[in-house]
């Protein structure tokens, strides 16, 4: 599964974006019922912060965010 940054779902303060993750046409997805959300810090372009719960798929939404905010894609 590939995940994609939904740009309507993105809210900044300050250097921090919080967003939603999904499908590459922009549908939300969930993982065991709860949307995939992330906080992701811009000035340090590393630290992703997640919930507990999504632990396990940790790589998809890394991959998806610096795929986004870092490779411009």
């Amino acid at each position: 599964m590939k995940l994609f940054v939904i740009p309507d779902s993105l809210n900044q303060k300050g250097n921090l974006v919080t967003g939603s993750l999904g499908k590459a046409d922009g549908t939300p997805l969930l993982y065991k019922n709860k949307p995939i959300i992330f906080t992701f810090d811009l000035d340090t372009k590393a630290d992703i912060l997640i919930p507990e719960s999504l632990e396990a798929i940790y790589p998809l939404i890394e991959d998806a965010v610096v795929r986004y905010f870092v490779d411009g894609q």
